[in-house]
């Protein structure tokens, strides 16, 4: 049994050792972006502090970093939502809307992504529909 006091202890250690990612003496923590894709579901031209109803949509979601190349690409679910992770940093985002003519993009959409923090995000596309508002009399 005195032999194996040892190895439990390399092994404790070794296990602790794993637990953290350690460069530099800094903690790398996980940051980047959650995105929302969404649509507009069509209205009247709306007064200053009014918007328009909108609604999930899935899209390609491309992240430019400063130099315009592309630093991540993702699909959103039904739900319009993707988690892209990110190195801190400034980006730009758009998102394509595949299999549609009608303002298939939006954006860039600046951000800066912080260490250790998921930024949230909304793309939001035009529908490109335009109801009649209500008469207004002279």
């Amino acid at each position: 049994m005195t032999t194996m006091k040892p190895v439990w202890l390399l092994l404790v250690l070794a296990l602790a050792a794993c637990g953290n990612s350690v460069t530099g003496g800094e903690t790398k923590r996980p940051s980047g972006v959650v995105v929302r894709t969404v649509v507009d579901k069509g209205c009247p031209t709306q007064p200053a502090g009014t918007s328009c109803p909108v609604v999930p949509v899935v899209a390609q979601v491309i992240v430019l970093d400063t130099g315009n190349a592309v630093a991540a690409r993702a699909t959103t679910d039904s739900d319009g939502r993707a988690r892209i992770a990110l190195r801190p940093g400034r980006y730009l985002l758009r998102a394509e809307r595949l299999g549609t003519q009608l303002n298939p993009r939006t954006g860039p959409e600046p951000v800066t992504v912080t260490d250790g923090v998921f930024k949230m995000v909304t793309l939001q596309f035009d529908s490109g529909v335009r109801i009649p508002g209500p008469a207004s009399s002279p």
